[in-house]
């Protein structure tokens, strides 16, 4: 990773972060952060899977309540921003009443990316139906996060504390689910999907019991990660790259860039028309969302249209795009960390990037908030756009 502090400050005392002094503070529905520009939300979402007449709807209670936006996070979770403190009772009762806080105490505790295939999809909501019906579970920290993957190994790239890999691209009833431990180790043996979850859950219990305290956030924190288990090997990873704007992952899926990784009313309205009957939206940790057609309308001939329409609402659906290459953490005026408006910047910035080249992250503290994971530039605190051009090329 590179980092270009434009205040003059060496990147790696600027990317320093604050010792730890207790739990994690990540959001949630019922845990709200006091942003700048009001209370903000976390909904985590099984696997990034949300139903498009479900996301529609969230953003219809984002502009009656807040901001008239849905913040995609670099976890595949969703976030409302400018909300009231306190929170309206009414917007609670209509996320529960959407599906989309199924536990009241174990909101935090379901951190949960997957692959869009879906197989994988079914697989993240088993593991997350295990953890709601572990009441010990709830302890989980708001930062642990779960990937279930395919043969691919994509999102394996990821910093995630366990995971699971369908390994047989055939999906089978008796598919082998291989058990993985951050950072590179796997449980000897695939197992059946369902005691795969089983064992998901177990090591996550064992995890919360060998913690040394509630600072210890995430499995690569802990003396001895391999310990959890008793019979782990190497991993052996090799993860692909990100999905891309334009990729089709799976029959009648089609993935489309997120500008700034601010889903707008334009947007969702969008999504639910191009999915049609039975379509499913699944959220990337890359500010981009994998749309699945309905069973009518998902054949590869029915993506073309289905694209036109998402490009018409300003959604990136092809190759070449700048935003590709960009994101931003919110900045001024929304964060109180920062006087660096980074989503104007980088939006102005966007016109001049060039095509092809690494990702850059423009952020306006040291706390680099929604840094991708791999290979990227960090541009922090910028106070023109010409600053995210100039690291751009």
């Amino acid at each position: 990773m590179n980092a270009t502090d434009h205040r003059g400050q060496r990147p790696d005392a600027t990317l320093a972060l604050p010792a730890r002094t207790g739990g994690d503070a990540c959001p949630g529905t019922l845990r709200p952060h006091p942003a700048l520009d009001g209370s903000l939300v976390r909904l985590r979402l099984p696997g990034g899977g949300v139903d498009p007449a479900a996301l529609d709807r969230l953003m219809g209670l984002a502009r009656r309540h807040g901001s008239p936006m849905l913040q995609l996070t670099s976890r595949g979770n969703l976030q409302v921003r400018g909300l009231p403190d306190p929170l309206p009772g009414a917007l609670v009762d209509e996320v529960e009443a959407l599906g989309l806080l199924p536990s009241r105490t174990h909101e935090r505790a379901r951190g949960i990316l997957a692959v869009p295939d879906p197989v994988a999809q079914a697989l993240a909501r088993q593991v997350d139906e295990a953890v709601q019906a572990e009441p010990d579970l709830a302890e989980l920290p708001g930062r642990f996060l779960t990937v279930v993957s395919d043969s691919s190994a994509q999102l394996l790239a990821e910093r995630w504390d366990l995971a699971l890999q369908v390994t047989d691209p055939a999906h089978t009833a008796s598919t082998g689910v291989r058990v993985l431990v951050a950072p590179g180790h796997a449980v000897r043996h695939a197992l059946p999907p369902a005691r795969a979850v089983a064992e998901l859950v177990g090591l996550m219990r064992t995890f919360l019991r060998r913690r040394p305290d509630e600072r210890t956030w995430n499995v690569r924190d802990l003396p001895d990660p391999a310990s959890l288990h008793p019979d782990l090997v190497p991993a052996r990873l090799r993860p692909p790259p990100p999905l891309r704007p334009g990729d089709r992952p799976g029959p009648g899926q089609l993935v489309a860039a997120v500008p700034l990784g601010l889903l707008r009313p334009q947007h969702t309205a969008a999504l639910l028309r191009a999915a049609g009957d039975g379509g499913r939206v699944v959220l990337t940790p890359w500010r981009s969302v994998v749309l699945g057609l309905g069973q009518e309308e998902g054949s590869d001939s029915a993506v073309r249209p289905a694209a036109s329409i998402l490009a018409d609402a300003g959604l990136v659906v092809g190759r070449g795009s700048p935003w590709a290459r960009l994101s931003a953490c919110v900045g001024a005026p929304h964060c109180r960390r920062t006087t660096s408006p980074t989503l104007a910047l980088t939006a102005e910035a966007a016109g001049r990037v060039p095509e092809h080249g690494g990702r850059v992250h423009v952020v306006g503290c040291g706390r680099a908030c929604g840094r991708p994971q791999g290979d990227h530039t960090l541009v922090v605190d910028p106070t023109h756009p010409d600053q995210i051009v100039q690291e751009a090329r």
